[in-house]
């Protein structure tokens, strides 16, 4: 009987490294959605530093006088265009107030939250 030395690769072989390679592709596709997750929540929460500071303005221009709440409302329809179930809460009186800027996915005392004592 001869032997019969065989170069290469068996198909055993080639299959478990097709697994490996797949189970690594995987990993870095759960990793890519993680960072995109990260991304977007980073992004809204710009986005609301942005319509702290907005609203902050409007109250310096406002000052003591008329016209908070028409700002707090106007500022509040902004909140739920732009950020997802977005709502704000001013509370507090000339010259320090205390706001609250709530977005996300849950409902408001579950959602992320950015809050902001302000003094004129």
């Amino acid at each position: 009987m001869r032997l019969i030395l065989a170069s290469g690769l068996t198909l055993f072989e080639v299959l478990i490294s097709l697994i490996l390679l797949s189970l690594a592709l995987l990993g870095l596709d759960g990793m890519e959605l993680s960072a995109l997750r990260l991304n977007h929540r980073a992004y809204f929460s710009a986005l609301a530093e942005q319509q702290v500071h907005n609203l902050e303005e409007r109250l310096r221009l406002v000052g003591a006088g008329e016209g908070l709440g028409q700002q707090v409302a106007a500022w509040n329809q902004e909140n739920s265009r732009i950020l997802p179930r977005g709502s704000g809460r001013v509370s507090g009186h000339y010259p320090e107030y205390q706001i609250a800027l709530f977005w996300g996915e849950k409902r408001e005392e579950q959602g992320e939250c950015l809050s902001e004592t302000f003094i004129l």
